[in-house]
């Protein structure tokens, strides 16, 4: 037999139909929070730690270092090379040349000297006497030549002879030079200068000698109020 039903029990029977069932989420548990803020702290130390690292590198590079470093031993080469030419130049003032470069009565012949290209004989060489004409000699010598010092300084083969015509090899101080009365000596240009004493006048050749005894390291400079002409 059939059973039919009721409209009331058709109304009471759910159509079948797919239910989805949403699960709530769970709750965190306390050590998981912990663990996550655990690891955010140390995330921020860690940029931190960077930042500090790289403020610390930009305060003092390598580089800057190693500039700092450089100048510094830059600084001390140029104060030992100060200190060795004042050396040198201490060492090199009391030589023929630096003694008459030093005097402001042989400045005409400092530069037939450097014209001649002589002066570092009379730097490092030697001993040496020599016999120098004081510019007002060199002036009385132009005049009675009728040329000009630039003609005289000009001509260095002439002028080579006539700066050697005055020197000798050898010390002869004045205490020397007074007992070679009626004698000659020979000079670096193969000429022979008479010596004539009379008291304490002594000339060589026509010159005479107005001041003795300029000592130098290398030898001594007599000066003389004329040139020696070879």
């Amino acid at each position: 037999m059939t059973r039919h039903e009721s409209p009331a029990e058709s109304a009471l029977e759910p159509d079948a139909v797919t239910v989805h069932i949403v699960h709530a989420p769970r709750r965190l548990g306390l050590g998981a929070v912990l663990l996550a803020l655990g690891l955010v702290a140390a995330a921020c130390g860690s940029d931190s730690t960077a930042d500090a690292g790289s403020t610390s590198d930009a305060a003092a590079s390598p580089a800057e270092s190693e500039d700092e470093a450089m100048e510094d031993e830059a600084m001390e080469d140029d104060a030992m090379e100060d200190d060795a030419m004042e050396d040198d130049a201490m060492e090199s003032m009391n030589d023929l040349m630096s003694t008459i470069v030093n005097r402001s009565d042989l400045s005409i012949l400092d530069e037939a000297i450097h014209a001649a290209d002589l002066q570092d004989t009379f730097h490092d060489d030697g001993p040496f006497t020599m016999f120098a004409p004081s510019d007002a000699a060199f002036e009385a010598y132009l005049g009675e030549m009728a040329m000009t010092a630039e003609e005289l300084l000009g001509d260095v083969d002439a002028l080579t002879a006539l700066l050697q015509a005055h020197v000798v090899s050898g010390v002869e101080d004045s205490t020397m030079v007074m007992t070679l009365d009626g004698q000659t000596v020979t000079t670096l240009a193969g000429t022979d200068l008479a010596i004539t004493v009379d008291g304490q006048t002594v000339m060589v050749g026509a010159a005479t000698v107005v001041e003795y005894d300029v000592t130098a390291d290398n030898g001594v400079i007599h000066i003389i109020d004329q040139v020696l002409v070879p």
